[in-house]
């Protein structure tokens, strides 16, 4: 199943690029499949297709590699012309553990145990050191090298593409500050773990007003949903500035996303996939 809102017009400016921007994906492959067969339906609407993930691709769902490979390919099977992969707090904890074996334990509590068992489904791996190895050698090639790599935020004309959040601030040294902040050992006041002040700020991040951000994180609903009941909580432009495409993939197969098109007259439109066995549990 895969649904978007109406079209409304971007406050800011865009180049002339077609942006798909995914939320937090956490494994969940069903929804994943729904999501990338829909972006590939939607017709070319620019000389740029590009697809942007904001991190969070890994841990508590049962698909992890499927996802991971399946962006790592995106180019090659036609998905986008170009693809970005933005780190999630949990690829930053998966970072962690490869450096520092003391993470393990509190890795696998908080959803990382979902890829282990992906990676080990027999159990083999028992110590710290085996588990590390057994991420450092199991995660599908190429993909801790660009999480290393990557950058805290992409910028692309007014919108500001990050996974948990900015600084509740318009200052731009101030923001600039914020979003320099490395990932090892990362916590709440960091752009890949900040919620509240973050999501309560509706200063907006410049003084025309024309930036937006798009985030994940933290998610604007927590249970299969309607996709309208979705939309509204995740589209808080005219507020706050900012949209919220963490759909529930923590609980449910539900996974939100953003089209943006640029050029003279900018729109968005955000978007739900969710795995069809997900529509019955709406009123759990």
């Amino acid at each position: 199943m895969f649904e978007f809102s109406e079209w409304r017009p971007f406050p800011g400016r865009l180049p002339e690029e077609q942006i798909f921007v995914i939320g937090d994906v956490h494994g969940r492959g069903e929804a994943f499949g729904e999501l990338l067969d829909g972006v590939r339906l939607v017709p070319r609407a620019a000389p740029l297709r590009r697809l942007i993930s904001l991190g969070d691709l890994i841990d508590r769902g049962p698909a992890n590699l499927d996802v991971i490979n399946a962006l790592l390919n995106g180019t090659q099977t036609g998905l986008a012309d170009q693809v970005d992969l933005l780190p999630g707090n949990h690829e930053l904890m998966l970072l962690d553990v490869l450096d520092d074996l003391s993470w393990a334990t509190f890795y696998a509590g908080v959803g990382g145990l979902a890829l282990i068992n992906e990676l080990d489904p027999d159990g083999l791996a028992k110590t710290n050191q085996e588990v590390s190895d057994l991420l450092r050698d199991g995660v599908p090639e190429g993909f801790l090298d660009r999480m290393r790599a990557a950058p805290s935020h992409l910028r692309i004309g007014d919108l500001i593409l990050v996974h948990a959040g900015l600084y509740p601030t318009r200052d731009e040294t101030v923001q600039g500050r914020f979003l320099a902040q490395g990932r090892v050992a990362s916590m709440s006041e960091h752009w890949a773990w900040t919620r509240d002040p973050f999501l309560d700020w509706g200063g907006g991040w410049d003084e025309a007003g024309r930036v937006v951000v798009a985030h994940g994180h933290t998610s604007a609903v927590h249970k299969a949903v309607p996709a309208d009941q979705y939309f509204e909580r995740a589209d808080l432009v005219g507020t706050h500035r900012r949209f919220n495409l963490d759909a529930g993939s923590a609980v449910c197969e539900q996974i939100g996303f953003a089209e943006l098109r640029g050029g003279s007259a900018p729109t968005y439109r955000i978007g739900m996939a969710r795995a069809r066995t997900a529509l019955s549990r709406f009123d759990e």
